[in-house]
């Protein structure tokens, strides 16, 4: 099982809170709609003041809250989504860093690393002044000719 991410979890609640309250809105709705036709049928008045039309109109309240939340929750899992894969795309993305970038200067930052059973690095200094400077492995444990 892989670990879950923040922005996963969110996406799964915000979801799920949106299933809810989707059926939520669904069941007050035809709560409302119940009580509407049991009214009807009993040839009750519709009169505004009356306890049945205002449990009526605090179903369809209630219809509207639960509609409004399931919105809300439906935009939040589309975000959490969308933050998901921004994120995955953004550790996926390959980024410079100062070994992949462009050396401006290429001896001045890098140093050769000789590997067992390399070739020998060559050298970008002239062979004669290697010599006078001594840089040469045969030269460097000899004396200079013209300083004895």
């Amino acid at each position: 099982m892989t670990a879950k991410t923040g922005a996963q979890h969110l996406h799964e609640m915000h979801s799920t809170a949106a299933a809810h309250h989707e059926a939520m809105a669904k069941t007050k709705k035809s709560q409302a709609g119940h009580f509407r036709e049991m009214l009807k049928q009993a040839a009750m008045g519709a009169d505004a003041q009356s306890p049945h039309a205002k449990l009526t109109a605090e179903l369809d309240q209630e219809t509207t809250l639960h509609e409004a939340h399931a919105a809300y929750h439906r935009d939040a899992a589309a975000k959490c989504e969308k933050a998901e894969a921004d994120s995955l795309a953004k550790a996926n993305r390959i980024e410079p860093t100062q070994v992949m970038a462009i050396n401006p200067a290429p001896h001045q930052r890098v140093t050769a690393v000789p590997r067992t059973g390399a070739p020998p690095l060559g050298s970008a200094v002239d062979l004669h002044i290697s010599k006078i400077l001594g840089l040469s492995p045969s030269d460097q444990d000899s004396d200079e000719k013209s300083l004895q």
